[in-house]
């Protein structure tokens, strides 16, 4: 009896000390450290950001699963942030998921450490605002915010871009689908994009194929992307703001 009063004990203690285990992150770029994605397009990935500093300064370290991982809805879904968070010791802990790329070869120039989030493998990658991502993440469709990100997205020439153009002369180009809102959202139906967005007034969707590879590196400009999401939660990078595109396409 009293050896399994013991067992049960010991039982607990490990149950209790899984459930409460401590990941050690050390987010920021290490030296020499890169990470490329060739084939990227209509991959799925997700990011865990966990988030440091106080507000207004607060700062969400991004890792992002693509270069080391497949994180599927199914596996993101079953990530727990509070947890998360009070294993990383940090205030709070956010998840982008259920994304899929759009161009077709992704690199990270600077990158970090691989850190393993119950199961999902992500490595660290990029930094922005905490107000940035909020207006990114809480229904504030069509806000251009900034991300601080040493990367190459790649579009292949004779490969279709999808394009929101601004009566200003900007031209967003998607960057990552969702199905969060809309579940039939697909590689083969974006070119219907258009016809499902609430888009402001002067704004205009257009589908074009490349004659051309595009690339797009914010380390042309000033080191930081304009990036802005649509009301179906679809992420675009901007050009025309600086030097970070090749050209506007």
């Amino acid at each position: 009896m009293r050896t399994l009063v013991l067992a049960l004990v010991a039982a607990a203690v490990t149950a209790t000390a899984a459930v409460h285990a401590e990941i050690r992150i050390n987010p920021g770029p290490v030296e020499g450290v890169t990470a490329v994605r060739d084939n990227a397009r209509g991959t799925v990935w997700c990011e865990v950001i966990p988030v440091m500093g106080t507000t207004p300064d607060a700062l969400g370290h991004i890792y992002n699963s693509s270069p080391v991982d497949d994180c599927t809805e199914e596996r993101s879904d079953k990530l727990d942030t509070a947890q998360l968070a009070t294993e990383m010791h940090v205030p709070a802990v956010r998840l982008n998921t259920g994304r899929y790329w759009v161009f077709d070869r992704m690199t990270f120039f600077t990158a970090g450490e691989i850190v393993d989030f119950h199961g999902v493998k992500a490595q660290w990658a990029a930094t922005m605002t905490l107000q940035d991502m909020k207006n990114l993440q809480e229904s504030r469709p069509y806000t251009p915010a900034l991300i601080t990100r040493d990367t190459e997205w790649l579009y292949r020439k004779g490969k279709p871009v999808y394009l929101l153009r601004t009566p200003e002369g900007i031209t967003w180009v998607l960057q990552v689908f969702s199905k969060k809102i809309d579940r039939t959202l697909s590689l083969e139906t974006l070119d219907q994009l258009g016809s499902k967005l609430q888009l402001p007034a002067g704004w205009t969707f257009e589908t074009r194929v490349l004659d051309k590879d595009l690339a797009l590196q914010p380390r042309w400009a000033s080191g930081q992307a304009h990036i802005m999401w649509d009301n179906l939660g679809n992420a675009y990078q901007g050009c025309g703001f600086d030097k970070a595109c090749a050209y506007i396409p």
